[in-house]
């Protein structure tokens, strides 16, 4: 079998559904403003260095490599007329912007500030109406939410942007005649009736799902007798969890994560970064003394129909803000204020404000880009109706993990060589991201599709599909959300089913099984030698943060052993079952279950990016067989939030992503736990 392709990869994504903000595929290229603009890097970001050649001169030079790249941005995106007078610049991030970090003066280069002040004083930018719609996921927000419920308007309502966009006094940084700033949060909870009618409640929804678990396929032939019923009152159980859900409340499980900026559908960036601090001055690299404190990070940039793809997501959104119905959600908001005017009354932002910004640049409407490289924009994104109540699809993810969590507990599955362990395929099978699954089926009846998380499938696929090689560089691949409601959330269930695991689970399943099933094709594969300074090829090559339990942090969660412990045992499984049953094609290449220790040993490769909890990883790349390239803001471990990245194969840029970025980060990191 070939290594997976770009075609291959949309082919597989429109399975799920037809193309549009959650994926779509077009021509991008370099933003053509450097002199260097045949270097194939000049697609990348890689902070804080630019590149490892870079390094010693980044330190002393503090220059700010997403400033750099924001100024390319905006000077491609604003090149040539403006589009019916009306300029729109969309920027995202997790949490608000750091305004130490958006100010800071990048070795007389210029700050993000300075930058985006500038190009609104341009003259034909001045003739424009100008949006700039600042998206942002989880905060800090009960003051700023009570603020925005008491429809007071005030300039003192939103003081961090005060400081970012407004200079000493409240004097405008621009005298523009119509620049609005949007800021809407966006992370929706969900307050659902406690008293529902029985037609359409969630409970109905689920119970039919589990009526027709026999229904499917294979189920009863491939399941010991009975094993879904063995499970015991499972219709009683999900009825406690509901009412317990519509009692409670659950956490707010999705947020905007993405990273990007966008103008005027030319130009973007995107990856792993946010808009704080925490890359030089918190560093200490902008002045060169203490080199202790180090988070690396990485995007792309680009112009063409990824810039399109970035609007339409972020329109997703911005959609949802426009109406949203403060009884049900108490996190989200949307405010507005006059760039141009100096101590703005910050109010909420009517559907009107925002209205003007969507549907801009429609994805199947749009001239699409006759030169570049092909690129896939890819995310998560797209809602569904739960109680005639709009909310974030990926919560139907979110069921689906809960779903293999108590399959894999109630399964005895480690150790998984049992009879038992037979419902974890089926599990998987069962729940899939498919419009034929049951999960599929779910999502249909609650009028969404499978493509809203497109990009979680994608990864799955390509690592599942891999050919003789797979690079990583992340954070962690295991759950982080540590939030107090998730946790009761979480020991709830693990009550209900009598579960003995304690309050938190990184999936379980999620993305073992797909790890497992390349590894079957390494295995035949010579092993790479583990002091190997290159990361070739016929190996899962894993670079993740130090070791650091610290919920605020950007360390990995899990040791390395664990991490094997978890991998051995699901492909362990997997190779059990295809020795066992003639109808069973797990792995793709059979191997004997007796092997898979040594063949996870010898082809699963794991460094830290440091031994001290001060070297962090915050990148959140895979590189498929050295052809097909992930980067964006999603993460591989489970988590249900928004989330926007691109797959890219155009061999040049794919090289130099090795030769200027992971190449070094496996040389420089080190084999620990």
């Amino acid at each position: 079998m070939l290594s997976p392709s770009l075609a291959d990869l949309e082919l597989e994504l429109k399975t799920l559904g037809p193309p549009g903000s959650s994926y779509s595929l077009g021509r991008s290229s370099k933003l053509s403003v450097k002199d260097d603009k045949d270097d194939p890097f000049n697609i990348f970001m890689f902070i804080p260095f630019g590149r490892w050649s870079h390094e010693a001169d980044k330190l002393e030079a503090k220059r700010s490599v997403i400033a750099d790249s924001f100024k390319e941005v905006l000077d491609v995106g604003l090149a040539g007329d403006i589009a019916d007078k009306v300029c729109l610049i969309d920027l995202a991030l997790l949490n608000e912007p750091e305004d130490a970090f958006m100010h800071e003066n990048a070795a007389g280069a210029g700050s993000m500030i300075t930058h985006l002040i500038d190009a609104l004083n341009l003259p034909k930018v001045r003739e424009a109406k100008v949006v700039v719609r600042l998206l942002v996921g989880s905060a800090d927000q009960e003051q700023r939410r009570a603020n925005f419920l008491s429809g007071q308007n005030d300039w003192n309502r939103l003081a961090r942007y005060k400081a970012l966009f407004w200079g000493n006094n409240g004097q405008s940084l621009t005298n523009h005649p119509d620049a609005t700033l949007l800021i809407g949060y966006y992370n929706p909870t969900l307050v659902i009736d406690p008293n529902p009618p029985e037609e359409g409640s969630v409970l109905r929804k689920l119970e039919a799902f589990l009526d027709g678990v026999d229904k499917i396929p294979g189920t009863e032939a491939n399941s010991p007798p009975g094993f879904f019923h063995s499970l015991g009152g499972l219709s009683a159980k999900v009825r406690h969890l509901e009412h317990y859900a519509r009692t409670t409340g659950l956490p707010a499980m999705s947020w905007n994560h993405a990273k990007f900026a966008a103008v005027n559908g030319r130009s973007m960036m995107t990856g792993g970064f946010n808009y704080w601090d925490d890359y030089l001055s918190k560093n200490n690299l902008a002045t060169n003394t203490a080199q202790n404190n180090r988070l690396y990070d990485f995007g792309i940039k680009m112009q063409g129909n990824a810039a399109i793809a970035v609007h339409n997501f972020a329109d997703e959104m911005w959609s949802y803000l426009a109406h949203i119905d403060l009884h049900k959600d108490a996190r989200s908001m949307a405010w507005s204020a006059k760039l141009g005017v100096d101590k703005p009354l910050f109010m909420a932002a009517t559907a009107d404000d925002i209205q003007v910004s969507l549907g801009r640049f429609p994805f199947d409407k749009a001239p699409k880009a006759q030169e570049g490289i092909q690129v896939l924009s890819i995310g998560r994104v797209g809602s569904m109706m739960l109680d005639k109540y709009r909310y974030p699809a990926q919560l139907l993810d979110g069921f689906s993990d809960i779903w293999h969590n108590v399959a894999w507990h109630l399964s005895a599955a480690e150790p998984i060589l049992t009879e038992r362990g037979n419902g974890i395929a089926d599990s998987v099978n069962l729940l899939n991201d498919t419009s034929k699954s049951l999960k599929g089926i779910l999502a249909s009846s609650m009028g969404t599709s499978p493509a809203a998380w497109a990009s979680k499938h994608a990864r799955l696929w390509a690592i599942a599909n891999a050919q003789t090689s797979i690079h990583i560089a992340t954070e962690t691949l295991v759950e982080i959300l540590h939030n107090d409601k998730w946790t009761d959330l979480v020991s709830e269930v693990n009550s209900t089913f009598s579960l003995t695991q304690d309050k938190r689970w990184d999936g379980v399943l999620w993305p073992y099984v797909a790890m497992a099933q390349a590894l079957s094709r390494f295995a035949a594969l010579p092993a790479p030698a583990k002091d190997d300074k290159q990361p070739a090829k016929n190996a899962l090559y894993l670079v993740v943060s130090c070791y650091d339990v610290n919920p605020d942090g950007y360390g990995d969660h899990a040791r390395i052993s664990d991490l094997k412990r978890r991998l051995k045992s699901t492909m362990r499984y997997m190779a059990w079952k295809d020795e066992n049953q003639s109808s069973s094609n797990l792995l793709p290449v059979k191997v004997k279950a007796s092997d898979v220790d040594g063949i996870v040993d010898r082809h699963f490769l794991v460094k830290r990016i440091g031994t001290t909890t001060s070297y962090k990883m915050h990148a959140k790349t895979i590189c498929i067989d050295r052809s097909l390239l992930y980067v964006g803001s999603d993460n591989p471990y489970p988590h249900y939030n928004q989330e926007f990245g691109c797959w890219i194969e155009d061999p040049p840029s794919v090289a130099s992503f090795f030769a200027e970025f992971y190449d070094g980060i496996w040389e420089r990191s080190v084999y620990t736990d």
